[in-house]
């Protein structure tokens, strides 16, 4: 027996220029969620943050729609915050529709959507806070990469400098 194309079936290819959007691997990071999470372990660390964990739940938003946030963060206030990261490419639609979603139903929720930069944009996350609850509305943050050898006290020097403090 012969394998291959059905007969009457056209093999479809993606239009000239366009890219299939690669499926997410539940439990698995990505880029851009490794980034968010080191910086979420270094605030854990500094005392900014109780703890955070990677895709804990799934969020039902209706009928055979779910919404799996990428971190759950526990705050110093004990608020819970979930935030869904995005990498610096263009934005997906669906995507952005069903966080707005999750912050109207889950009210319960801080929701937070983390938006990589560029290197040219000066990197870190831009941050963008959801939902009628939480206050300020926008914030932004860089990631300080670790020396080893460097005490704390010069770490979070470093940090105010980045973030222009002096």
């Amino acid at each position: 027996m012969k394998f291959g194309r059905l007969p009457g079936v056209k093999r479809t290819t993606p239009a000239k220029g366009v890219k299939a959007r690669a499926r997410h691997e539940p439990g698995v990071m990505n880029g851009a969620e490794m980034r968010y999470s080191q910086l979420l372990e270094a605030q854990k660390r500094q005392g900014q943050i109780v703890d955070w964990r990677f895709e804990p739940l799934k969020l039902r938003l209706a009928k055979k729609t779910f919404f799996t946030p990428d971190f759950l963060v526990v705050r110093l206030d004990c608020e819970l915050e979930l935030v869904d990261v995005k990498g610096s490419g263009p934005e997906e639609e669906d995507a952005r529709v069903k966080v707005k979603v999750a912050a109207e139903q889950f009210g319960m929720f801080h929701f937070v959507v983390a938006r990589e930069r560029t290197r040219k944009a000066g990197g870190g996350f831009a941050l963008e806070r959801l939902g009628a609850t939480v206050a300020p509305a926008n914030s932004e943050f860089t990631i300080v990469k670790e020396d080893k050898d460097v005490g704390a006290d010069q770490k979070a020097l470093r940090k105010d400098r980045l973030n222009g403090r002096h």
